[in-house]
């Protein structure tokens, strides 16, 4: 399967540096691209919500686990376990025990993390024994057993006591002259001094050693050796204690032995999936759309193990061909291109991100993209030539074609790099041809990179064939690596000779033989890459104006929004004060109905004057008929559905005229229009401007052929014209309280100026639904205020209310204006 070509040994190993363990390293460099489809599904599946996880910035608490595979083979057998195996088991269970706890707080997340909250088992009885009996160096703790303690602490008063008695012996005039050194040992199991061969006799006891060298003896002095031989005693039975609690324990591990491994396998198994999920995150990988018949659908792939000097991920390329479903099927994709250029990359990209599917890692790739499990990758890569068989670059490359001819099926990849190279060029562009020829007829998906120009005019005849090249970027002479589909690229070795800095004597000599052999197809193919620049380009500059388009839209859309709330708060005040209006009308009615039922029973029972009841009665009846016109006019004017106007027609539209926007529901004045009557219409409403089409405007009354003027005085917008039919003035409070939003300072300006900011103002804060507004305009001449104040009275459009502000607001130097 070429692993080794396409560099799987590498990945493995960058794979491997994201495990914890071990054994989850092993496993990783170990890994190999056989899974099928569904495992592969399933694969993904699981990995995906960890590497989200990681990318969050956690990390699965495993820790790097010492391998206890002796320790269970031991443990199987019922042997007895040292120390140090307790201690890697207790290392293990700790780690179970964060695992399960970091587990818990994403396995809502993570299907992998709550599959092994079920199956670990954190031993919580065997992890506390562990804890009270073996140290962390793997000793055995004094507190193991009441016995142990007893024991050692007998032993620690009677090692105290020895050496008060050993040490008043030694230090006896007539021995301490003989000592070797100031000192008591320990030799067989019992102290001892050390004393000079001449000084024998000089200690009472017994001679337990002798040094190498035959001039030291070792004395047991006869004070300390019934204490010897009771510290001894004591030292038989401490061990045999360690014995009894290490055999315990050993019992312990074995009756948990199923736990142990299943939680060793399953924390080793989370290690891997944690590992590949860490390697998405550092390869920005995914899964991608498996497809079940053979296809070549890689989108904006990158190929994992390349990295550029700064440090960013290879250029991430297409590469493609017309589905095998489609009418036209293609089979085979020609890569051509600069030397150096990428195409190697290219098909190394294709293989290594087919053996990642197949192992079931993510892929570095648009979501968007397709693939095939294929069942073999054949790779024919490099140079063939090994002198110790006879075999020159193009014998060895035929050797390497042989068997690819002869087993490559419909459910296989092939990939050649510079496809019968190495001999005479026409002989080897016919060879190239015949091979990939075959392969089109096998229905083998196949890349194939190549300089030969035969092989380039395959796709234009032929539908099974795709062209792509390598971007050479010609202004600096250099390869932009990435890779351009149907377009058939150029060699263009004379520019490459020219960066390297070949003798410029060469390089024109080169230049004219290459004009001399320049072939019409060198010429199409520059033709057609010039073509796709200038398409590039000119799609470069249609996005742009896309991205300005939908932000002007966007603009729209929020300047809809905001005149719709304000349609919306006058519709609702409009609704308040008919219902206030309708309801003062039924009380009136009310009362005189039952007037007119009063006056009717006083002329039957003939208690009243007639003339002065049926004088009653006329009033009545012309106060009730009075009521019902009332009704009728707020029922015209206050609740007809009727949209203003008629609608536009084409001959109708210049700028100037009056129109009805139905989108918004406001009036407004046409400002632009375009070429013809396809395009967009520009209108002012208020103080925005909107592009509409000409089916939402209506024309209504007033219209004219001129622009609108800007003066102060004169224009009226839509929300001002319909304003200034309001009679109600809006009620003002004693104090409004100033804030950013409705406050205005005009000191300073002139009046002209000074009034047409206050009218912009106004429009602003009805756009906002400020209801006050505050202008500052200072005392002075008092002719900034007069000519604001008189602008409000008699020339604003709105349907105002203003006064003077108090001293608390400014006094006479700020008018306060209520917004209706």
């Amino acid at each position: 399967m070429n692993l080794h070509k396409l560099e799987w040994h590498i990945l493995a190993s960058r794979l491997s540096g994201h495990a914890q363990t071990d054994d989850g390293q092993a496993r990783c460099l170990s890994l190999e691209p056989n899974l099928t489809r569904d495992l592969v599904s399933q694969r993904w599946q699981t990995v995906t919500p960890l590497r989200d996880i990681v990318r969050s910035g956690y990390k699965t608490p495993i820790g790097s686990l010492k391998t206890p595979h002796h320790i269970f083979k031991a443990a199987d057998k019922g042997q007895l376990l040292e120390g140090a195996d307790f201690r890697i088991l207790h290392e293990l269970l700790t780690s179970v025990k964060k695992v399960i706890s970091f587990a818990g707080s994403f396995a809502a997340k993570a299907p992998a993390f709550q599959q092994a909250r079920s199956r670990l088992d954190a031993l919580p009885k065997l992890l506390t024994a562990i804890d009270d009996a073996i140290a962390p160096d793997g000793s055995v703790l004094d507190t193991a057993t009441p016995e142990l303690a007893d024991i050692r602490a007998r032993k620690t008063a009677l090692r105290r006591r020895i050496e008060e008695v050993i040490t008043r012996v030694m230090h006896e005039h007539d021995v301490l002259e003989y000592l070797q050194d100031d000192f008591y040992t320990y030799r067989h199991d019992k102290y001892v001094l050390p004393l000079r061969l001449d000084g024998r006799g000089r200690v009472k006891g017994t001679i337990v050693d002798t040094s190498d060298s035959g001039q030291t003896l070792y004395i047991e002095p006869f004070e300390v050796a019934g204490m010897n031989r009771d510290l001894q005693d004591l030292d038989v039975a401490e061990k045999l204690e360690i014995i009894k609690i290490i055999r315990d324990l050993s019992a312990r591990v074995a009756g948990d032995l199923f736990a142990l491994r299943q939680n060793y396998s399953e924390l080793i198994h989370l290690d891997v999936l944690t590992a590949e999920a860490a390697l998405a995150v550092e390869i920005d990988a995914g899964s991608v759309h498996l497809s079940d018949t053979p296809c070549l659908n890689l989108i904006e792939a990158r190929h994992p193990l390349i990295k550029t000097p700064s440090g960013k991920t290879a250029e991430p390329n297409t590469i493609a061909l017309k589905s095998a479903s489609g009418d036209l099927p293609q089979t085979i994709l020609i890569v051509s291109g600069p030397n150096a250029g990428g195409k190697t990359v290219v098909l190394k990209t294709t293989g290594l991100l087919q053996l990642m599917a197949k192992a079931g890692l993510l892929i570095p790739a648009d979501p968007k993209s397709s693939m095939f499990l294929f069942d073999h990758i054949y790779l024919e890569l490099g140079d063939g030539q090994n002198i110790t068989q006879n075999l020159s670059t193009f014998s060895g490359h035929l050797h390497g074609l042989k068997p690819i001819l002869e087993r490559a099926g419909t459910n296989d990849l092939v990939l050649l790099d510079e496809l019968a190279t190495g001999t005479e060029p026409r002989v080897g562009a016919a060879i190239a041809r015949a091979i990939l020829e075959d392969l089109a007829d096998k229905k083998v998906t196949t890349i194939a990179t190549t300089h030969y120009d035969n092989l380039k005019g395959l796709a234009i005849n032929d539908h099974r064939y795709r062209n792509a090249s390598m971007e050479y970027a010609e202004a600096s002479y250099r390869p932009t690596y990435r890779l351009i589909l149907d377009v058939p690229g150029q060699s263009y070795g004379l520019e490459l000779a020219t960066q390297i800095g070949l003798p410029q004597g060469i390089l024109k000599r080169a230049s004219i033989l290459k004009g001399e052999q320049h072939s019409a197809f060198d010429d199409a193919i520059a033709a057609l890459q010039k073509a796709r620049i200038e398409s590039e380009d000119l799609k470069r500059r249609l996005d742009q104006e896309l991205l300005a388009a939908e932000n002007s839209r966007a603009r729209w859309d929020e300047e809809c929004r905001l005149l719709d709330e304000q349609r919306s708060r006058a519709a609702r005040n409009v609704a308040a004060k008919l219902e206030t209006q309708v309801e003062t009308l039924r009380s009136e009615f009310e009362d005189k109905a039952k007037e007119l039922k009063t006056v009717v029973k006083a002329i039957r029972s003939g208690n009243v004057d007639p003339n002065d009841a049926y004088e009653k009665k006329r009033g009545a009846e012309s106060a009730l008929r009075q009521i019902e016109s009332t009704v009728q006019k707020i029922s015209e004017t206050g609740l007809s559905q009727d949209l203003p106007g008629t609608p536009v027609e084409a001959s109708d539209l210049r700028e100037g005229l009056n129109v009805y926007v139905l989108p918004l529901r406001k009036e407004g004045i046409i400002t632009k229009i375009g070429a013809n009557q396809n395009e967009a219409i520009e209108v002012q409403v208020g103080i925005i401007k909107v592009r509409v089409g000409i089916l939402d405007l209506r024309k209504t009354r007033g219209s004219s052929g001129s622009k609108p003027t800007q003066s102060p005085s004169a224009r009226t917008s839509p929300q001002r014209a319909q304003a200034s039919v309001k009679s109600d003035k809006p009620e003002l409070p004693e104090f409004v309280p100033q804030n950013a939003a409705n406050t205005l300072d005009l000191r300073g300006a002139d009046t002209d100026s000074a009034v047409n900011q206050a009218l912009n103002f106004i429009d602003r804060c009805l756009m906002s639904g400020e209801k006050f507004a505050v202008i500052i305009h200072g005392n002075g001449n008092d002719r900034l205020k007069t000519s604001i104040r008189s602008m409000l009275r008699s020339n604003c459009p709105y349907n105002v209310a203003f006064r003077s502000g108090d001293q608390k607001e400014g006094g006479d130097g700020v008018t306060v204006i209520a917004v209706d």
